[in-house]
C-alpha cells in the first residue's frame, strides 16, 4: 500500500491523466477530419470547445485546488487526513442532489428556450432549482452540525478523528450550501446557451 504519503498524489492523478489520454487520440482524429459521426461538423464541436472551455477550466481548477489541498492536509499528520477523507466523503456525497438539480435545472431551460418561452417561465425553473439546492443542503448542514459524531462512527471509532471531523462538518455544511448554488448556477448557464 502506498502509505499516508501516497494517499494525495493517487487521489488527485486520475484526473489530469483521464484527461491526457482521452484528448489526444480524439484530437488527431478530429484534425485529420475523420469523424465517427458524419453528422457532427466541425463547427459544431468548434462550438462545443468554446463554449465547454470556461466551464471544464472552472472544474479543473476547482478539483485541482481540492487535490492540493488534501496533499497539505496530509502535512498534518494521519488524524488530520482521515478527518479530510471522511469530510470530504460526506459532503461531496451530499453534492450529488445539486449536481442532478443542475442537470435537470440546464435540461429545463434548454427546453423552455427551444419552446419559445419567456423569461418567466425561465426565471421560475432557476428559482426552483436554486431553492432546492438550498432547502437540500440546508437540511444537510443542519444534520451534520446536530448529528456529527453519529455520522462519523459510520466511518471510523477513532476518536480523534470523530473529534476533527464533527467539528470540521459543521463549518463544510455552510461551505456546501454555497457550492450547491454555485453548481445549479453552472448548470442554468450550461441550459442558457
Amino acid at each position: 500500500p502506498p502509505g499516508l504519503g501516497g494517499f494525495g498524489p493517487i487521489s488527485w492523478y486520475p484526473s489530469p491523466l483521464t484527461a491526457l489520454v482521452w484528448c489526444p487520440p480524439r484530437l488527431v482524429r478530429l484534425g485529420g477530419c475523420s469523424l465517427a459521426r458524419p453528422d457532427v461538423t466541425r463547427e459544431a464541436l468548434d462550438t462545443q470547445v468554446r463554449e465547454g472551455t470556461p466551464m471544464g477550466a472552472q472544474y479543473l481548477l476547482e478539483t485541482g485546488a481540492t487535490g492540493v489541498a488534501g496533499l497539505l492536509v496530509g502535512l498534518f499528520g494521519a488524524t488530520a487526513l482521515a478527518a479530510n477523507q471522511i469530510a470530504m466523503s460526506v459532503t461531496m456525497t451530499l453534492y450529488m442532489v445539486p449536481l442532478g438539480l443542475a442537470a435537470a435545472v440546464g435540461i429545463r431551460l434548454s427546453q423552455a428556450i427551444g419552446a419559445g418561452r419567456g423569461g418567466a417561465v425561465l426565471w421560475a425553473i432557476c428559482r426552483a432549482g436554486l431553492w432546492l439546492a438550498v432547502a437540500w443542503m440546508g437540511l444537510a448542514s443542519l444534520v451534520m452540525a446536530a448529528l456529527g459524531d453519529d455520522i462519523m462512527r459510520l466511518f471510523t471509532r477513532h476518536a480523534d478523528v470523530i473529534s476533527v471531523v464533527a467539528e470540521n462538518l459543521k463549518k463544510m455544511g455552510l461551505m456546501r450550501v454555497a457550492g450547491g448554488v454555485q453548481g445549479v448556477s453552472l448548470g442554468g448557464r450550461r441550459g442558457v446557451r
